[in-house]
């Protein structure tokens, strides 16, 4: 086969929904929004809405929604109703209603769990069957009596961190495992560490699940520990961030302007406006050449070039091409792309 002719198989390809000749495009170009895969389906949006879609592309429970998440767990939060003001419920993987679509808010499942916002600043966590989770006087007793927060954040590792006047944790039984004596904390727990603030001098550290104090509290921001790392960000005068281990020891110094967490060995960071990879010794693994860069999924990362993404490998070898608007990360073997303002989906 000649050059003209592969240009001409390229260029039909092409014009039926496939933007770059090397790359396998199993899902065509047609949707105004997309999510990435999660436990098998993905969350699509076309003019009636949002619904989910299989790796087929065939379309699993219809379109119907103002919002759509990530399933979690076998459940997804999704809304209905007016965008500015829509109501939210819960659905399992066959849009079986599972907590109905009275709520202005609704976090995403952890670990069988939802934070479910039931009025201004009052939180309470309901279970998979839609029911109160901390449902009876005795469960409420080590809380002050009352199952509402102002903050309740995702489940995990078996506990919940929540926020009245100050923020602590608690457990699935309603018992304070951490007091309520910090200023802020970080979203959940990662690695039996979670990163909080202190009231006293308003910088954040790290404590362990029995309250004791792991990362010092030196730093301006913290981030959650991923294999066994955490970013900080210290100011020295500049504000740069680094990477702390469990026993609180600076093991990358603060030198970068922005890190991603760890993911796959590597995480993303920026020095002198560019963005490279580092491993978690510290070394320069794929170098600083990127607009942006994102953090590594099933062993692949978004980079960008140019104002316009692709993929590549822990290597640093372009296995998408850079001629997307949009794509984010490899998500169970498929990575949502956009090309002339619609979305479609990638196998790798």
């Amino acid at each position: 086969m000649n050059i003209k002719n592969i240009k001409l198989i390229c260029i039909v390809i092409s014009l039926m929904g496939i933007m770059s000749c090397g790359d396998n495009v199993v899902i065509p170009f047609e949707y105004e929004a997309a999510h990435d895969f999660s436990e098998g389906l993905a969350a699509v949006a076309n003019w009636e809405g949002f619904g989910y879609i299989d790796k087929k592309g065939e379309v699993v429970i219809p379109f119907k929604y103002t919002v759509a998440r990530d399933f979690h767990n076998g459940f997804a939060v999704v809304a209905i109703g007016d965008p500015m003001s829509p109501k939210y419920g819960v659905i399992d993987k066959k849009g079986n209603v599972i907590i109905p679509f009275k709520y202005i808010g609704i976090g995403d499942c952890g670990e069988g769990v939802f934070s479910v916002t039931v009025g201004s600043f009052q939180k309470r966590y309901f279970n998979e069957k839609g029911q109160p989770l901390l449902d009876n006087s005795e469960k409420k007793k080590d809380i002050g009596g009352s199952d509402r927060f102002y903050y309740a954040n995702q489940f995990r590792e078996g506990l919940g961190v929540v926020a009245r006047d100050a923020w602590g944790v608690i457990d699935r039984d309603g018992r304070r495992i951490i007091p309520f004596m910090y200023k802020d904390a970080k979203w959940c727990f990662s690695e039996g560490v979670l990163g909080v603030k202190s009231l006293e001098n308003g910088k954040w550290g790290a404590i362990d699940k029995n309250n004791k104090i792991v990362v010092p509290f030196n730093y301006e921001d913290i981030g959650s520990f991923h294999e066994g790392l955490a970013c900080i960000l210290k100011k020295d005068p500049l504000e740069l961030w680094g990477f702390v281990d469990k026993k609180g020891k600076i093991v990358i110094p603060c030198m970068y302007e922005v890190v991603s967490d760890f993911s796959d060995g590597l995480a993303a960071v920026k020095k002198d406006g560019k963005w490279g990879y580092i491993n978690t010794k510290g070394e320069v693994v794929i170098p600083f050449d990127y607009e942006d860069a994102w953090e590594f999924h099933e062993g692949y990362a978004a980079v960008s070039k140019k104002g316009e993404r692709g993929l590549i490998n822990k290597q640093g070898d372009v296995i998408v091409s850079h001629s997307y608007s949009n794509s984010i990360k490899c998500s169970e073997g498929m990575v949502r792309v956009k090309k002339d303002g619609k979305y479609g989906y990638i196998s790798l």
